[in-house]
């Protein structure tokens, strides 16, 4: 939960109390399963709404962890309102994926072999000199200087994680086939140079969902909060307070990018 950059909170904040947490198995928060699932972790998340007695609130995810929200939504999503997706997929057909990725998460050179300079010219456009990437890096060092322990992702986690998103990727946990039934509006946000997870992720998802918006962000990369972090919370703060635009969310074939998931290059 270190990674939310403190901009982004601090804009946030200025009208909506803000709750921020770490995943079954990540930092202090313990998993209660042998094998993590984005349906646990979505359960989870709902049942931290409800031992903080929150009442319909907005649910807010990056990356994975906006697969997360989604599946609670499609879990729940009476006890929640907007849904804010950061850089994520609905899962199942609609994940398409770089094609470096050769087909899976799991064959994923870069995460495979645990290469952080790979992994940083993966999520930030321009490398290690990323603008975004400093912010990022700026939010760890703010919160380590306030005295809170960064616990690293376990390597047991981590694997537990990559398999977790390649089930929801490939469609047997994923949110995408019941999205058609939801009320909560969903917001979809992208970054335009997004290689991790394509922005074609969010047209197609939107497409599924009754009522959304997308919104793409011109130059940005996997890490749309780091680029932008008032930007993106403003963002986010306008969408809670109005209705979804009409936005054309048909997607062509071949647009935006990326190959289907589970297909190789």
């Amino acid at each position: 939960m270190y990674n939310w950059p403190i901009p982004f909170l601090q804009q946030l904040a200025t009208s909506h109390e803000v709750v921020i947490f770490d995943n079954p198995g990540v930092g202090n928060s313990t998993a209660k399963v042998a094998n993590i699932t984005i349906p646990y972790m979505a359960d989870a998340t709902l049942g931290l709404i409800k031992a903080l007695s929150l009442s319909a609130p907005v649910v807010l995810g990056y990356s994975m962890g906006g697969t997360i929200a989604a599946t609670a939504a499609v879990t729940k999503g009476s006890s929640l309102s907007h849904i804010v997706m950061l850089s994520s997929t609905a899962g199942g057909a609609a994940t398409w994926f770089d094609p470096i990725t050769n087909g899976s998460i799991l064959s994923f050179p870069i995460l495979g072999k645990r290469n952080p300079n790979a992994f940083v010219d993966l999520i930030y456009p321009a490398g290690k000199d990323d603008k975004a990437l400093c912010e990022n890096l700026a939010a760890s060092a703010a919160f380590a200087k306030a005295g809170l322990h960064i616990a690293a992702i376990s390597p047991k986690t981590l694997d537990q994680q990559l398999i977790a998103l390649d089930n929801y990727f490939r469609g047997p946990t994923a949110a995408y086939p019941k999205l058609r039934g939801v009320s909560n509006k969903f917001m979809y946000v992208h970054g335009s140079l997004d290689h991790a997870l394509p922005v074609r992720n969010a047209y197609l998802s939107a497409a599924q969902t009754p009522a959304a918006d997308v919104v793409v962000v011109d130059g940005a990369g996997h890490a749309v909060q780091d680029r932008d972090p008032i930007g993106t919370a403003n963002l986010v703060l306008d969408f809670i307070k109005r209705a979804p635009a009409k936005v054309d969310k048909r997607v062509q074939k071949g647009q935006f990018g990326g190959v289907a998931y589970g297909s190789k290059a």
